[in-house]
C-alpha cells in the first residue's frame, strides 16, 4: 500500500522520473538478493542454534553475518555510487530519465549500510524469537514514516530530492529502533538464560 501511494508522488514529476525511479528499481533488486540471503540464513541459523542452547554460536552467528552483511552492502553502495550512470544507462537512453535514476542511485547507495543493518538485526531478532518487532519496526518505519512525510511535507516542498532521500531517512530510523531493541532483547535474554 505505500509504495502505491510513494509512486503516486512520483508520478507527478511526470514521465521521466517515473522512468528514472523504475530504472534505478531494476538494479536495486539485484543490491538487495544477497542482503535478503545473509538475512534468511541468520534468521533460520540463529534460532537452530537458541534451541539447541549454543548462545555463544547464535551470538557469533548475529556478529559474523552482520559484518559481512554491512561490508559487502557497502561496497555494493560504492560502486553503485561510482558506476551508477552506466547501471541506469542500461535500461534507458533518455539523458533527463538517467538524470532521475542517477540521483536516486547516489542518494540512497551511500546509506545502504543502514539498509544492510535493519535487515540483519531483524533476522537475528527473528531468530531469537522475536517476530513481531522487526515487523512493527518494518511497518512504521518504512511504511508509515514515509507515507506521513511524502504526502504532509512532500505537499508543501514538492521536490525530488525529498522521493530519494526518505529511504535512507527511513533506514537510519529503523537501524537505531534494531540496535535499541537488540540490545534490549539480548540484554533480557542473558539474564533468563545466563549467557549470550
Amino acid at each position: 500500500f505505500s509504495n502505491i501511494l510513494i509512486q503516486s508522488y512520483v508520478n507527478s514529476f511526470g514521465m521521466a522520473a517515473i522512468a528514472g525511479i523504475g530504472a534505478y528499481s531494476r538494479v536495486e533488486g539485484f543490491i538487495f538478493l544477497p542482503v535478503t540471503a545473509f538475512s534468511l540464513a541468520l534468521s533460520t541459523f540463529v534460532s537452530q542454534n537458541m534451541g539447541a542452547r549454543q548462545y555463544k554460536r547464535a551470538r557469533d552467528g548475529i556478529r559474523f553475518s552482520t559484518l559481512c552483511s554491512v561490508l559487502m552492502i557497502g561496497s555494493i553502495g560504492i560502486l553503485i555510487y561510482a558506476f551508477a550512470p552506466q547501471l541506469i544507462a542500461m535500461f534507458v537512453q533518455d539523458p533527463e530519465v538517467i538524470y532521475y535514476g542517477v540521483t536516486r542511485a547516489r542518494v540512497c547507495s551511500m546509506f545502504f549500510i543502514l539498509m544492510g543493518y535493519s535487515h540483519i538485526t531483524a533476522a537475528a531478532l527473528r531468530g531469537l524469537g522475536h517476530p513481531v518487532e522487526p515487523m512493527l519496526v518494518y511497518v512504521f518505519c518504512w511504511c508509515a514514516v514515509r507515507v506521513v512525510v511524502l504526502m504532509t511535507i512532500g505537499k508543501v516542498i514538492h521536490n525530488f530530492l525529498l522521493v530519494c532521500w526518505i529511504y535512507p531517512f527511513t533506514w537510519a530510523l529503523s537501524t537505531i529502533t534494531y540496535a535499541v531493541l537488540y540490545h534490549r532483547i539480548t540484554r533480557e535474554q542473558i539474564k533468563a538464560v545466563g549467557q549470550m
